[in-house]
């Protein structure tokens, strides 16, 4: 009984998330609202689905259908998750909503990854407003963080820290303002992606020793000499163009 609960919910997420890539309202109206709530009731109200009531965003019922899914499926398959790939992220949410989102990321949006487990958050391509939530910088399992081509502000650099768990992070087009000068990359930081901001300050040294093997740091208000030597061999002048005074290699000497 408990296998086919979880076959049906996954079915019913994958309806969901199907419904959303193509853009279109997933539940928006009471109509649909009830019949999902009589879902829920079916499979026992499980705690996976606490979001879905009356008086909250539809349009987020999905996100934790996808929890309870994954909740459910390894609660009848230990087995098979002690031999599942280690690093495989725990929640992913789909840069696509069932209407552009203009309002701010949550606060609690992604909550408990592990180092098994990691959590990864994908909210591009939206119209998000103001900064990103502080505590984001607890979620030390937080292995991808992509939110461009939005419109917030403020500081981002508690993201870094040599001991985050961070792997991809894009930031880009938005109007986040910090200064990267002291920030310590991620230890195991691949991708990172802070262009068509307002970031200024130098190019941080701690890139040099980074395994950082994609950058953009494009269009911003950095300045200074960019450091010399390690991972920086890998890097064109392309990820540096269009800031305040970049100088060095690959750019023109200072």
């Amino acid at each position: 009984m408990a296998s086919s609960h979880v076959v049906l919910l996954a079915l019913l997420t994958f309806q969901l998330a199907a419904t959303l890539s193509q853009g279109l309202a997933v539940v928006d109206n009471e109509k649909d609202a009830l019949t999902l709530l009589k879902i829920k009731e079916q499979f026992g109200n499980p705690a996976a689905l606490g979001p879905w009531r009356n008086g909250t965003d539809h349009c987020t019922w999905w996100i934790s259908a996808r929890s309870a899914t994954s909740t459910a499926a390894s609660s009848t398959s230990s087995s098979a998750a002690a031999t599942s790939p280690p690093r495989s992220p725990r929640l992913s949410v789909s840069s696509t909503s069932c209407r552009p989102s203009t309002s701010s990321i949550p606060a609690r949006l992604v909550r408990g990854g592990t180092a098994n487990s990691p959590a990864a958050l994908t909210l591009s391509n939206n119209r998000l407003t103001g900064k990103i939530p502080w505590t984001y910088a607890v979620e030390n399992n937080l292995i991808q963080l992509w939110v461009a081509n939005n419109r917030l502000v403020g500081d981002a650099s508690f993201l870094f820290g040599r001991r985050k768990a961070m792997v991809y992070m894009d930031l880009s087009g938005n109007k986040l303002r910090f200064n990267l000068t002291g920030v310590e990359m991620p230890e195991g930081l691949q991708v990172l992606n802070l262009a068509r901001n307002r970031i200024y300050g130098r190019v941080p040294a701690t890139l040099r020793e980074s395994k950082v093997v994609a950058l953009d740091l494009s269009y911003n208000e950095l300045c200074g000499e960019i450091p010399t030597g390690g991972q920086m061999v890998r890097f064109e002048a392309a990820p540096y163009v269009h800031n305040k005074c970049l100088c060095g290699t690959p750019l023109p000497s200072c």
